[in-house]
């Protein structure tokens, strides 16, 4: 019952996502009141963006979530101002880091109450000082990192917190450095690891309590199919079959790019430099081919100098999220375009 009543609530989700966000439409999320900069960086299912906001500059910035044309700026695990959102999940928490008491930016969990948004600090690993939480699934597993001094060298290792609770250390390949980027419902983990003498940064997968190494570069995000995204040693965007081999994805026509999120229909969100590589563009992936999101800007956002410089997140819909910015200002508006549905994408389910 409960699993039918998650898919009934899921459909309905869609068609308000449908009708909120035509298909091929970029929508300029608002700013909450004295901001002038935002940007999305994940989002649910649901439609719910998570990012941050803030007035530019060394103003304080906030962890910011955006839903049906509202901004909501989350309460910090203290007044001293720098709190950022990257994940949500379809129960609605929310997970990032913000400052603690004690001046030191710890991985945080947001969940809605009664009176609005609390925030938790989910801590550190052992005498480790900082830690940031990266992405959440539905089960309420937190990934990200943890940092801590070992013979004075502060090092970052891949961490989970399992539905909010303690730090788990994930190890690395042999270097002093992991950390965590993405995972699954299912619980499966990527980003990326220093190899032994930390003489290379690869990218990898923890699976069934095993790390696997998936070669040079960075993995961003896995889906459920097992289909894993992100850039090479070359940055430039690459994407993993779940038996490991590699696809070279296509570019802009520049040197750069990288994929940073993929759904369970394969489309594949991230961005990529233009031939000059002196601009990088918002992009998703069609049969490995980029197609350039700014494509879907209309004339007025385009006559007001408006262009899409990265795509962080996409939903299950489609609904890809990112930073937009006005040419010639310090502007910076979160953006979220629905994707039109194509046939033939890559894992789909």
């Amino acid at each position: 019952m409960v699993h039918g009543l998650l898919v009934t609530g899921l459909c309905l989700g869609m068609q308000a996502l449908a009708a909120e966000f035509p298909a091929g439409q970029v929508t300029l999320l608002p700013l909450p009141a004295g901001a002038l900069q935002g940007s999305g960086v994940g989002l649910n299912d649901w439609g719910l963006v998570a990012g941050t906001s803030g007035a530019g500059g060394a103003s304080p910035v906030h962890a910011t979530l955006w839903q049906h044309g509202v901004s909501i700026v989350l309460p910090g695990l203290s007044n001293q101002g720098y709190a950022t959102a990257n994940d949500a999940n379809e129960r609605g928490w929310v997970v990032g880091v913000s400052v603690a008491a004690n001046g030191d930016p710890h991985a945080t969990l947001w969940r809605r109450g009664s009176i609005g948004y609390h925030a938790q600090d989910l801590g550190t690993q052992g005498t480790g000082r900082y830690s940031t939480a990266v992405a959440v699934n539905a089960s309420g597993l937190v990934a990200g990192y943890s940092t801590f001094v070992v013979t004075n060298t502060l090092d970052a290792r891949a961490t989970l917190w399992p539905a909010g609770g303690q730090a788990v250390d994930l190890g690395t390949l042999g270097g002093s450095f992991s950390s965590a980027y993405g995972l699954n419902r299912a619980g499966q983990v990527v980003g990326a690891s220093a190899t032994a003498n930390n003489s290379a940064i690869h990218a990898v997968l923890w699976r069934d309590g095993n790390m696997l190494d998936l070669g040079p570069g960075y993995a961003n995000q896995i889906n459920d199919s097992g289909h894993i995204v992100g850039m090479d040693d070359a940055s430039r965007a690459v994407r993993w079959l779940p038996d490991g081999t590699r696809v070279l994805l296509g570019t802009l026509g520049g040197s750069f790019s990288s994929g940073a999120a993929v759904n369970n229909a394969g489309q594949i969100a991230g961005w990529a430099s233009i031939p000059s590589d002196t601009l990088f563009h918002a992009v998703y992936w069609q049969d490995d081919v980029a197609v350039d999101l700014n494509d879907f800007l209309d004339d007025e956002a385009r006559a007001d100098g408006w262009y899409l410089s990265y795509a962080t997140g996409i939903n299950a819909a489609g609904l890809v999220t990112g930073a937009a910015f006005r040419a010639g200002t310090a502007e910076m508006r979160p953006f979220v375009v629905k994707l039109p549905r194509a046939a033939g994408r890559v894992g789909e389910m």
